[in-house]
């Protein structure tokens, strides 16, 4: 069994951090994404049930994110684009 130190431990914090930032935002952007299968990839996987490690609830929790918050903020997102693609504009993504 591997033995941390404190910086070392510090590190493996971090770095688990960032990589569920990294998955969340990546969540957000294909929830948010014009492809439809980029779309219902991410919107499954924050939908789906699962509360093991790297769900969707796993993840907000480590962040301190509200899993509702965090799916709301991608359907208003998706309202926004559709109601500009309606108007003939289009938001950058």
């Amino acid at each position: 069994m591997q033995n941390f130190n404190g910086s070392q431990r510090e590190l493996s914090t971090r770095a688990f951090y960032r990589l569920a930032a990294a998955m969340l935002l990546q969540a957000i952007h294909d929830a948010t994404s014009r492809s439809a299968g980029r779309r219902a990839s991410a919107i499954q996987w924050m939908y789906r049930s699962d509360d093991g490690c790297f769900s969707f609830p796993f993840i907000c929790q480590i962040l301190d994110r509200s899993p509702e918050d965090v799916r709301r903020f991608c359907e208003r997102e998706q309202g926004q684009q559709r109601r500009a693609e309606l108007l003939g504009c289009e938001l950058v993504n």
